[in-house]
């Protein structure tokens, strides 16, 4: 038998031993407590065998994490899932925390199920979630304040996306990254910040490209 083999041997016997050790204490101690304590256990003993792999080799190392998640999801289902998403949250917490502020910035003036804002009377727009800002918020430039090309107010819904959009309407102008809100033609689309458009709403690039790369069909989009 080769080192290689020999070493893998080794280190697998060495993951089930402490497989073993672990997750019959836990288990017991699981099943004496309540839902909240057993997930409590359960994420305790994960972040410990975590711990415990730093420094190990490679080979030995992933399979002591593959072992961690398998025992998290026996004694606690779903608990991985839900740390992964509340890691997620938070990363996006800290992230619109760190984006440049604007006057008149208010999120509470957006409802906490709309998914996109869009504040009129200050030009600034940003994305949420279940009330927390996840993008923005950032400039943008939305209809001239005319009856026929003012950006409409209310509650709307995304009705589909167009990558690579064109006007059909105003010279075959490009619009692109197009995230249409409603049903007479009005968009997010990537335009000029500095000029007032004919109703839809203009971003950066990179700002065009966010919204139309994490706005889904049928979130609210508001107005106001």
């Amino acid at each position: 038998m080769s080192f290689a083999a020999r070493y893998a041997k080794k280190a697998a016997a060495m993951v089930v031993v402490a497989a073993v050790c672990v997750t019959a204490p836990a288990a017991q101690a699981a099943e004496a407590s309540p839902a909240a304590g057993s997930s409590g256990v359960a994420w305790n003993l994960h972040e410990g065998l975590y711990g415990s792999s730093d420094g190990l080799p490679e080979p030995l190392k992933g399979t002591l994490l593959t072992v961690a998640d398998s025992i998290t999801n026996v004694l606690a289902p779903g608990l991985l899932a839900r740390k992964a998403q509340e890691a997620e949250q938070a990363r996006l917490a800290e992230e619109a925390r760190q984006q440049p502020q604007h006057p008149g910035f208010d999120p509470s003036k957006c409802p906490p199920s709309a998914r996109a804002c869009l504040d009129l009377d200050n030009e600034i727009t940003w994305l949420q979630k279940d009330g927390v800002v996840t993008y923005g918020p950032v400039k943008e430039s939305a209809g001239a304040p005319y009856p026929a090309t003012a950006t409409p107010r209310g509650s709307f819904r995304v009705l589909r996306k167009v990558k690579d959009e064109i006007s059909y309407v105003y010279d075959n102008a490009p619009m692109p990254y197009a995230v249409y809100f409603t049903n007479n033609g009005i968009a997010f689309h990537e335009g000029s910040i500095d000029l007032w458009s004919h109703g839809c709403v203009h971003l950066t690039h990179q700002d065009a490209k966010h919204y139309f790369d994490n706005l889904n069909i049928g979130d609210e989009v508001y107005v106001f």
